[in-house]
């Protein structure tokens, strides 16, 4: 904004940068205003979030059986707390689907076909199904890009089985997404066949003994 840059350090929303951005004024006092304005607006949100954040974590800990299945899907990679609990809450009986390609079907994740006689042409995605679990995963997908960080602490809350499923989960699609780069498939056509994978492995940890 009229060419004023934050230079402390190169991470964004850390305490540093939003001490900067409080005291920030610019010369044109119309553009301090307007800047502090929508600075509070981000504020107001970042506290909303953390205000979930806080509601999820006193549901997951008051319900064992939730804190089972969320400490399941957070150990895939690329999936968080709110991913996970909006999984759980917007889906819980994973094993009302036969097989992974019915979650990923309800999600919308399926290319779409039409079908002439003999001839069937396949398109993009449905789209259709649960719109706001779509989005999660596809969002989870992309920390399967370039340079993703890896690196996961020992879970002790689920089984060995299970942590080992999600080290699968992980390095089957990072190779994935390191092939669809290298075919040259956009970056967002290839998260989306990411997201449809990872909707998979998704059910089948959930859905798997142990």
């Amino acid at each position: 904004m009229r060419g004023v840059r934050y230079t402390k350090t190169k991470k964004f929303w850390t305490k540093s940068f939003m001490s900067w951005a409080e005291s920030l004024a610019l010369d044109d006092e119309v553009d301090t205003i307007v800047f502090r304005h929508k600075f509070a607006a981000v504020r107001r949100q970042l506290e909303d979030l953390e205000r979930i954040d806080r509601e999820i974590d006193e549901v997951v800990a008051s319900r064992p059986e939730l804190a089972a299945m969320v400490a399941r899907l957070t150990c895939v990679h690329g999936i968080g707390r709110v991913t996970a609990f909006s999984l759980v809450a917007e889906v819980y009986d994973f094993g009302r689907f036969r097989r992974g390609s019915a979650l990923a079907s309800y999600l919308g994740l399926v290319p779409s076909e039409s079908s002439s006689g003999e001839r069937v042409a396949r398109g993009g995605i449905t789209k259709l199904g649960n719109s706001h679990l779509r989005r999660l995963l596809v969002e989870a997908a992309g920390c399967y890009g370039a340079g993703a960080n890896v690196a996961r602490a020992q879970r002790t809350d689920v089984s060995p089985a299970v942590a080992a499923k999600a080290a699968m989960c992980r390095d089957r699609l990072l190779r994935r997404r390191q092939a669809l780069r290298e075919r040259g498939v956009p970056a967002n056509k290839a998260k989306v066949a990411i997201a449809r994978e990872l909707a998979e492995w998704v059910y089948h940890i959930m859905v798997m003994p142990g």
